[in-house]
């Protein structure tokens, strides 16, 4: 929407300005043609050929900047009332409350309200749609922190790729033996999780069974003291360990953290 403007000095060319949008702020023609701003004003040739400043002061909630020609301020509209503004920035609680989400939210809904206040609607549907942009924009805040809260931060997910890229090592060389009765067979990768798969050879079930807490004992100690293991452990991963027989049967499983 473009605004003219009522100047002595532009009687006979068109100085108007468009209001500020969602992704812009207000701009100024002069015939039709957007002038160019620099350093925060504009330069415009009047009726009479001399060059004159022009600035628009915007102030995000009202879409409808003021106008100084020179040193003379011009309202090209009403400015809104005191409680139209209380309205359109109710959204700006999210900003305090919400962080960057909540004002990302509450910014452009509090825009989108201030753009609403100075169209053409009538009172009521004005006040009716803001509630309702502000209901949307809780809405939103609500669900995208949500959604970041459940996803996992991008320290772990870069941790998990390294995970899976160790298991896929592993698996491509494997099976391989790990000493002379445990065979490592596969290990898997999940989120902050290390499973590693062994089958033990030449032993009977109960013997295997025997030895689970010498077993455990040894692949804890040996874990803390390898410099690779441990940074992965103190990472926060889980690394288990599931020992099988020659059947394929699982007879114990124990974890490191």
């Amino acid at each position: 929407m473009q605004i003219e403007i009522q100047h002595s000095a532009f009687k006979a060319q068109r100085l108007s300005v468009e209001v500020a949008g969602a992704f812009h702020g207000p701009r100024l023609f002069l015939n039709g043609t957007m002038v160019k701003k620099q350093k925060r004003r504009y330069t415009v040739t009047t009726d009479a050929g001399t060059e004159i400043t022009v600035q628009l002061k915007y102030n995000y909630l009202d879409p409808i900047p003021k106008v100084k020609i020179g040193e003379e301020v011009v309202n090209i509209a009403s400015p809104l009332k005191w409680y139209e503004y209380t309205w359109i920035g109710i959204p700006f609680i999210l900003i305090v409350t919400g962080g960057a989400i909540g004002g990302l939210c509450g910014g452009v809904a509090a825009n989108a309200s201030g753009r609403l206040f100075r169209s053409d609607r009538s009172s009521p549907s004005k006040y009716g749609f803001s509630a309702l942009i502000t209901l949307g924009a809780a809405i939103a805040y609500f669900s995208l922190t949500t959604i970041f809260y459940l996803l996992p931060p991008i320290a772990d997910l870069s941790l998990d790729a390294e995970l899976k890229k160790a298991v896929s090592a592993i698996n491509k060389n494997g099976p391989m033996m790990a000493d002379k009765f445990t065979r490592l067979d596969n290990a898997l990768a999940g989120h902050k999780e290390l499973t590693y798969f062994y089958t033990v050879l030449g032993l009977d079930d109960a013997t295997i069974i025997s030895k689970k807490d010498a077993i455990h004992k040894d692949v804890e100690n040996n874990s803390r003291k390898n410099q690779d293991a441990n940074k992965i452990i103190e990472a926060g991963v889980s690394m288990t360990y599931v020992y099988r027989n020659e059947s394929g049967v699982e007879l114990f499983r124990f974890s490191i953290k």
